[in-house]
């Protein structure tokens, strides 16, 4: 065998290769983007919380991630937690919304958004505002 057909089969055996390999598809992955749309969440609510009250206002499936992208509050002093089996983190607070009332994240631009886990809530804490709060988050449930 010439050195010319040595190399051609070579070649033709590592293109072989890396077409079996791609056809395998890609590692799994936590979450596809975009996400479909039974996988978008969307809530928006008008609340009343009193003064330093918080208040519940969704429950993560116990088999999914909820990666918040978007956040916009009407009240201006509220801060946004997870509840997680008791245990309260703030997510987002009212001293980081520097340019009024909301804070709005580039899905995907800055990092994943914020995360809350499975079986978690997404709590509001009023920390400062009236107890009427309109309140929008947006993002999206991701498998664990």
């Amino acid at each position: 065998m010439s050195r010319s057909r040595a190399i051609l089969a070579l070649l033709l055996a590592g293109g072989i290769a890396l077409v079996v390999r791609a056809q395998s598809g890609p590692p799994p992955t936590q979450s596809i983007w975009p996400p479909k749309p039974d996988q978008i969440f969307n809530l928006c609510e008008s609340l009343t919380i009193p003064q330093s009250g918080t208040q519940a206002i969704y429950d993560v499936p116990w088999d999914k991630w909820l990666v918040v992208t978007d956040w916009v509050t009407t009240a201006g002093i509220i801060d946004l937690l997870e509840d997680n089996g008791g245990v309260l983190t703030q997510k987002l607070s009212y001293p980081t919304m520097l340019q009024g009332p909301s804070l709005t994240f580039a899905p995907r631009a800055s990092g994943p958004g914020l995360v809350f886990h499975p079986r978690s809530k997404v709590v509001l804490r009023n920390v400062g505002a009236g107890p009427n709060a309109g309140v929008t988050i947006l993002g999206y449930l991701a498998q664990p």
